[in-house]
């Protein structure tokens, strides 16, 4: 099973496995497999109730690069790709385009003193919006990209640019200088520091953090770089008390690698933590009551960052990119990009939501439980609980229907199982938690697995030796996959008959020695039935047998037929009841043996029949005839002969 937050299992025979949920960090990276709305998810601590998210409006345009709200409670938004400006009215819910150029973005609005201003790529202009919609050239910078605009000392802006790296300062009656010139090509990000003296400035392909210090004049005094980071891009900047937060991502072309990477600085550039982030590109930074938020593609994320660099995951939107954010009156508003929409986040907990846990793998099919959670519900908040399960490890069409889970889980026996907690709050103020979840389940015993079943048999080496082997060794191998102790039966059968015969009973080794000579000769199988019984209780025991192939028993050795002497020649036969015959030597007067084969050159039968020639001398002489059969058995005979 894919691992989900911090799963533990703890596993007794005959009592419930637990499979433990309680989140941390390694969620993040299993988000694709979680459902959640309206829900915060932490690294650590409990799950809890989201900040409510409403949707706004939605926009036929792919991307929003700017948002920016008037004191009228419109919301100015730039998009692209081409580089249209809308009015949205909250009140009325209602979008008017207010300017449409003919292709680029619009990466960058700034409101100042009832006059909104807006720059447009890849023109490098920046336009003014007049009450009555009508709009002009502002300044024309030159430049290609217009990447941000805040307001400056007095009644000027700041403009960002590239590809040149220039800051230029406007003036209110379109006069315009370079401030400063960075050595990267683009100067991506602003933020005030100390507003009106110290200007932070971010930068790309370095991905370097400039602390510019502006003298009363409206020069810059002195420029150092507060940061460098081994990223491309510094996209945002963001200062919260006397810390500063920069985010910096990494080269889309593969320059440089790493993911996306949060910083907290100190005013002199130390860096008290960092963070780095999962997603692949961080699109804005915020300060949004007590948290830092970061907003990311590509598949639509907010985080959450408390003081100490501790993330937890604050929303998933439909959209995957989350491009652009703008603070107004504690509420604060975002642009999503493919599609294009415009969200609004309000202080407060959102009043439902829920959470869908990863799939949980039971290993194999599993009878399921009690669901218990540990929940800090105040008054006025609840959490309730449903479950499904299935046999595939994706949840599909085939999977159970979400059922209520109270005192018990009440989804069928299955191999995969899944929760989901309902959260409800009736105040913003309060939400209720979530810190963990047991749900204990019982798999269904498996049955043991028997992979091997043998029975040793004489070398033929030591048959032909005529070293008979009555004690056979029974081996067999034998495991079980739910870890069960197992016990074990052996069983023989004379072939063609219908009953067992019990050779041992509650046998604990994998070995057995059977001694033959208690045995009648002939053809056997042998059956060994393994059982999970010591571990399992009645009804829950499983056992499985293995039958051997036929084996021969025969512990009686052949026959050696009268020997016949004629002329210099023995004539004689040999036959066994039950093996056939494997060698046979012929000695005179107490010589060496000597080996004989059969008439028909072949050791293949019960009975062969044997000549050979012999040298006997005057007087008495004695012929010996020594015969083994396939067992090992041993048979002699001798004749007395006088010449």
């Amino acid at each position: 099973m894919k691992t989900v937050g911090l799963m533990v299992l703890f596993f007794t025979q005959l009592m419930a496995a637990v499979w433990t949920f309680m989140p941390d960090e390694s969620l993040f990276s299993q988000i694709d497999e979680i459902e959640l709305k309206n829900i915060y998810l932490p690294a650590e601590g409990e799950i809890r109730l989201g900040s409510a998210v409403e949707r706004l409006t939605q926009l036929e345009d792919a991307v929003i690069w700017g948002i920016a709200p008037d004191r009228s409670g419109n919301l100015y938004i730039g998009t692209g790709n081409q580089s249209r400006l809308y009015r949205f009215n909250l009140q009325r819910r209602q979008l008017l385009p207010v300017f449409s150029g003919a292709e680029g973005q619009i990466f960058a609005i700034l409101i100042q003193n009832n006059q909104l201003y807006f720059g447009t790529s890849p023109q490098g202009v920046v336009w003014r919006l007049f009450p009555d919609g009508k709009s002009d050239t502002f300044v024309n910078t030159g430049e290609v990209y217009i990447h941000s605009l805040i307001s400056g000392p007095g009644r000027s802006i700041l403009c960002a640019t590239g590809p040149n790296g220039r800051l230029d300062q406007l003036e209110p009656d379109g006069r315009m200088k370079v401030l400063f010139t960075a050595p990267s090509a683009h100067i991506t990000a602003l933020c005030w520091l100390k507003p009106g003296e110290e200007l932070l400035a971010g930068t790309a392909p370095a991905g370097t953090l400039y602390r510019l210090q502006l003298a009363p004049d409206g020069g810059v005094k002195s420029a150092t770089v507060l940061y460098d980071t081994p990223l491309d891009e510094v996209r945002a900047i963001a200062v919260r008390g006397g810390r500063i937060y920069l985010a910096a991502n990494p080269d889309i072309e593969g320059q440089s690698s790493g993911p996306p990477v949060v910083y907290a600085l100190s005013s002199d550039g130390f860096v008290h933590w960092q963070w780095q982030c999962p997603e692949s590109t961080v699109f804005s930074l915020v300060s949004f009551g007590d948290r830092l938020l970061v907003f990311t593609g590509n598949r639509g994320l907010i985080y959450a960052l408390d003081t100490l660099g501790r993330a937890g995951v604050l929303a998933r939107m439909e959209e995957p990119q989350l491009l652009v954010t703008a603070v107004r009156d504690r509420e604060l508003y975002f642009g999503t990009g493919n599609p294009a929409a415009v969200y609004r986040l309000v202080p407060g907990y959102a009043d439902s939501g829920y959470f869908t846990s990863p799939v949980f793998d039971c290993q194999t099919v599993a009878r399921f439980g009690r669901l218990e959670p540990k929940l800090r519900t105040p008054a006025g908040t609840e959490v309730s609980f449903e479950t499904r399960s299935g046999n595939s490890e994706k949840p599909d069409s085939l999977w159970s229907s979400w059922m209520p889970a109270r005192e018990r889980i009440v989804s069928p026996p299955a191999r995969f199982i899944q929760w989901r907690a309902k959260f409800a709050t009736s105040y913003r103020e309060v939400t209720p938690e979530l810190e963990r979840v047991d749900l204990y389940y019982q798999p269904v015993n498996r049955a043991p697995v028997i992979s091997r079943l043998d029975i040793s048999t004489p070398a033929e080496i030591e048959v032909r030796r005529g070293n008979c082997q009555s004690k056979r060794q029974i081996t067999f191998e034998a495991s079980d996959p739910d870890g069960d102790s197992l016990i074990y039966q052996l069983l023989l059968r004379p072939e063609g008959e219908p009953d067992w015969l019990v050779l041992k009973k509650e046998l604990t080794e994998n070995r057995y020695e059977l001694d033959t000579r208690t045995l009648p000769d002939g053809w056997y199988r042998l059956k060994v039935v393994v059982s999970d019984a010591p571990e399992r209780g009645t009804g829950e025991a499983q056992t499985v047998e293995k039958e051997s192939p036929p084996f021969l028993i025969d512990n009686t050795p052949p026959v050696i037929s009268e020997i016949r002497i004629s002329g210099n020649r023995a004539f004689w036969s040999v036959v066994d009841a039950t093996s056939p015959l494997a060698a046979c030597r012929i000695a005179v007067n107490s010589g060496s043996w000597v080996p004989v084969v059969p008439e028909d050159t072949i050791f293949d039968g019960l009975s062969e029949r044997f000549t050979s020639a012999v040298e006997l001398k005057r007087g008495l002489n004695t012929v010996a005839v020594w015969a083994v059969d396939g067992q090992g058995n041993v048979s002699v005979r001798q004749l007395r002969v006088s010449r």
